[in-house]
């Protein structure tokens, strides 16, 4: 593969993981819950897909040293801590 191509295959990845962060946030917490043996599907998007898509991603922009990029695929990666996070400063209790 072209070098080209493998750039645009990072930031591809990195917009595929955002866009299952949105999703994790968008969609009903209990749709797949029946199906999957009550899985939730923010649980399973950001524990799963997201790492997967922000090592591959944060593997090609290291090594076209597009550290902006690497930055944004190494928060893809911690997503599940993140919306962990941001999931108790919505929940808390005055």
């Amino acid at each position: 593969m072209k070098s080209n191509n493998l750039m645009n295959f990072s930031f591809a990845t990195l917009a595929l993981g955002c866009l299952f962060m949105i999703f994790s946030v968008g969609l009903p917490a209990e749709l797949l819950a029946n199906s999957m043996g009550g899985a939730r599907i923010d649980g399973i998007l950001t524990l799963y897909y997201c790492p997967v898509l922000g090592l591959v991603g944060l593997g090609l922009s290291a090594y076209h040293k597009k550290f902006m990029l690497a930055f944004a695929n190494l928060i893809i990666i911690f997503a599940f801590p993140i919306m962990w996070f941001v999931v108790e400063l919505v929940n808390q209790t005055p």
